[in-house]
């Protein structure tokens, strides 16, 4: 049945700049493994349900000091970061071989960072492989952050 490992994770690709240090805003409680965007100010805080806007996935847990830096394994298209599956329906968040290279909304709940298949208005992400079997509820896959999500990648920054 169902796995309930739910800790993200992003395994830094080849090639510089993969892993950059940012700012961290005030009050920001976000944990290690939650997508995260730069604000205008140029701090770092964690992406909301249904963001359009990805720097990437953080490294370390958000800092108790305004303006520390917090390492940020950034999205570039080749850049897979692993999370499970989402739906507002339990029943309806099982793993199909269909929803993979397809486009899906991203799910923050209680610090953590899901693919959310129940959803198709704020695309961000897409699935490119999975880690547990095709039909398991929640199930774990990888993912990327679209291009035209992404805040640095997709530019070559």
């Amino acid at each position: 049945m169902a796995t309930t490992r739910t800790l993200e994770r992003a395994r830094p690709g080849p090639g510089p700049n993969r892993v950059r240090s940012f700012p961290v805003a005030a009050s920001e409680s976000f944990k290690q493994g939650q997508l995260v965007y730069v604000h205008t100010d140029g701090t770092v805080k964690a992406c909301a349900d249904d963001a359009t806007s990805i720097l990437g996935m953080t490294l370390i847990d958000a800092p108790s000091t305004t303006n520390d830096p917090v390492p940020v394994c950034i999205a570039y298209d080749d850049q897979e970061f692993e999370m499970n599956l989402y739906h507002a329906t339990p029943g309806s968040a099982v793993s199909a071989e269909s929803q993979r290279d397809a486009k899906w909304g991203l799910e923050v709940d209680s610090n953590r960072c899901y693919v959310d298949v129940g959803q198709g208005s704020a695309d961000a992400l897409i699935i490119t492989d999975w880690i547990d079997p095709i039909g398991d509820t929640y199930a774990r896959c990888l993912c990327v952050v679209l291009p035209e999500a992404q805040q640095i990648g997709a530019v070559g920054a």
